[in-house]
């Protein structure tokens, strides 16, 4: 678990999960419940799908589609990242944050 203090009264979380891997609504809803009990009442939370480049590894598609599905469900923003690709990093930021 990350440290509450990281996150504590911020105005923007971006909640990240690797495509790579299984990602389950639970481990959402738990994110997204730390967020909204320590962070400020005004905070946008975006989903991020991290190391996006990977799309060959089994768990990608089931991943990328429940993560986009769950963000629209809940009227949050859906970002997939690489840090191959920086550019898509910077602007999940500035998307969340504006």
């Amino acid at each position: 678990m990350l440290n509450r203090d990281f996150y504590k009264g911020a105005d923007g979380a971006l909640i990240c999960f690797d495509l790579s891997e299984q990602v389950t609504e639970e481990k959402i809803l738990r994110w997204i419940n730390e967020v909204e009990t320590h962070a400020s009442e005004s905070c946008c939370i975006s989903i991020v799908g991290t190391k996006a480049d990977r799309v060959a590894y089994p768990e990608y598609n089931k991943a990328s589609k429940m993560l986009k599905e769950f963000a629209e469900r809940n009227n949050l923003q859906y970002f997939e990242t690489s840090a191959r690709k920086p550019d898509s990093i910077q602007c999940c930021i500035e998307e969340t944050i504006n």
